[in-house]
């Protein structure tokens, strides 16, 4: 069934979880512009969705932007809905080392077998709008390394990291919202969205797309699979045939997304070189673990004083008279951040903005240095703080019809 269609035959149903579909997606559309002069291409009906398992939608309860993911729980093995419940625990959602994205709820369609649905927060790609400062750059680089390590820490190797599979929560950035497929357009469809920048309301970076993710309670030798990205050296050639270790992979994933989106396109950011190339190296026992470079880009930071953070991100082989304009608006830009006391980067973690429906106390104050996270390692963590959360037996979806199969 074609997912433009599947929708609406699913909205009825979808609002009596909770969910709204756009006006587009209801059972009983009409288009707006029929029977009008209006042009299409300016009513906010005639934009259709732009990943075939995505879908946006509203949650009614409270008016939150949600996002719900189609997988086929019969088609082929993923531990998508258990890795991704255990980081929405309520043990684990809140510890904002915590950079996996939460899922709210696991519903199964009533009507057709196998297809499930995975309620998570509206999140927006990460490049967009655009990186200003070194300051922003390198917020983003710690957030991914933080959340890669934590995954880590908890014997989870993601497997698939690419730019497709990190998002981020824009909710402070944009507080009258934008449209979830045209991100430059309001809600309503009316105007462009007013947004503030990184600097001024930090957004939360979150790694996603746990379909390849798997955990490793003790052999860590794994059959290659191959993700987004396939650049991996462990998998060129005879690679392919050859068992490896997922863990060091996903430190070369990040590298590269780091690589190729910064260090390639940046002249002012070639503190991380060294860092980026260690991490990116054709050895895989060469490249550091996650934790090493988590603790390499804390000793990084260090060294940069406020004005380094707060420069300008300078494109290479930029044109020197653009040059020019842009450092006189951003220093424009910088000085009203100094007066005003805007940070260069966030002086504690950043939280998220979006909560579960009826959670009021996900926002929870950040521990002090003199009550230091308590870390969890392993499987250890995984049997001693949630013993159930990585059973399969747990996860149990909700549906309307009674004896609809979730498996």
């Amino acid at each position: 069934m074609p997912m433009e269609t599947l929708w609406p035959k699913h909205q009825i149903w979808l609002e009596s979880c909770g969910y709204k579909l756009r006006s587009r997606y209801q059972h009983d559309w009409v288009a707006s512009w029929k029977g009008t002069n209006k042009d299409p291409g300016n009513c906010e009906d005639s934009v259709v969705v732009t990943y075939r398992r995505v879908m946006d939608a509203t949650r009614i309860s409270d008016g939150a932007p949600v996002a719900l993911k189609v997988i086929w729980t019969n088609r082929r093995r993923s531990d998508e809905t258990r890795i991704g419940q255990l980081f929405s625990s309520p043990g684990l959602v809140t510890d904002p080392r915590n950079h996996c994205v939460p899922i709210y709820e696991v519903i199964d369609s009533p009507s057709i077998e196998g297809m499930r649905l995975l309620v998570m927060p509206l999140l927006r790609p990460w490049p967009n709008p655009p990186f200003v400062t070194v300051g922003e750059a390198v917020e983003f680089f710690r957030q991914i390394f933080e959340g890669l390590s934590y995954m880590h820490e908890l014997n989870i190797a993601h497997r698939d990291l690419h730019r497709g599979n990190i998002m981020m929560d824009a909710g402070e950035m944009y507080p009258k919202g934008y449209h979830p497929v045209h991100l430059s357009k309001s809600k309503d469809f009316r105007r462009y969205a007013t947004h503030h920048t990184r600097t001024e309301r930090p957004p939360k970076y979150y790694l996603l797309d746990f379909g390849l993710s798997r955990h490793y309670p003790e052999i860590r030798l794994d059959a290659p699979v191959r993700g987004g990205d396939k650049t991996v050296p462990e998998f060129q050639g005879e690679g392919h045939k050859t068992p490896y270790d997922p863990f060091p992979v996903d430190v070369y994933y990040l590298g590269n997304i780091i690589f190729e989106e910064f260090l390639s396109r940046y002249s002012n950011l070639e503190f991380v070189r060294t860092l980026v190339s260690e991490m990116i190296q054709n050895d895989p026992k060469k490249r550091p673990t996650i934790f090493e470079v988590v603790c390499r880009m804390d000793e990084i930071i260090s060294t940069l004083n406020e004005l380094q953070l707060r420069r300008r991100l300078v494109r290479r082989a930029e044109y020197i008279p653009f040059r020019l304009i842009r450092d006189v608006v951003h220093f424009m830009r910088q000085a009203r951040f100094i007066v005003g006391r805007v940070p260069p980067m966030p002086l504690k973690p950043v939280l998220a903005t979006h909560k579960s429906a009826g959670e009021e106390g996900l926002e929870e104050e950040i521990p002090d240095e003199e009550a230091p996270y308590e870390k969890a390692s392993g499987d250890k963590a995984l049997d001693e703080q949630h013993p159930t959360q990585m059973s399969t037996d747990n996860v149990l979806p909700r549906s309307s019809v009674t004896g609809v199969s979730s498996a």
